[in-house]
């Protein structure tokens, strides 16, 4: 089941890291390896998914990438150079500042809690990321043996 901020949770994974690290620190960056695989299967279908704005510069599928980090696979999906990111997933108001005659323009967009991209993506390959994790965790206790 994601977590609320759509992250798949594998249990004892913490855990297989440490033991992992005091024994090789290449295996260790071989996990990491495959998990950042795992990541790209999510970046891929998300990025799929993700509307392509019409203006230069507009492109949220851009700033959507996989990574690792400590006991963790994650896919990011906006920065601060995309902050209509939140806009587009949940829907809501946002204000945009109207140039020539001053004060604000809001754009609405109905709302919706459970997101509209990125969130139904990763619940719908929550299965198939989960096996492809395991299977890497698998891949890389083979190898040590």
């Amino acid at each position: 089941m994601p977590k609320p901020g759509g992250a798949v949770q594998i249990e004892g994974l913490k855990q297989l890291r440490k033991a992992l690290k005091e024994a090789d620190a290449a295996l260790t960056k071989e996990l990491r390896n495959k998990l950042r695989d795992v990541a790209k299967l999510a970046e891929t279908a998300i990025r799929q998914r993700v509307p392509y704005g019409p203006n230069v510069g507009g492109h949220w599928r851009q700033d959507i990438k996989a990574g690792t980090s400590g006991a963790s696979a994650y896919v990011t999906w906006g920065k601060s150079a995309r902050p209509y990111a939140p806009w587009l997933e949940f829907g809501g108001a946002i204000r945009r500042p109207r140039p020539v005659s001053g004060g604000f323009t809001e754009i609405r967009r109905p709302r919706t809690p459970e997101g509209r991209y990125v969130h139904p993506t990763v619940e719908r390959l929550e299965p198939v990321l989960e096996r492809q994790a395991a299977q890497a965790i698998d891949d890389v206790l083979r190898s040590f043996g």
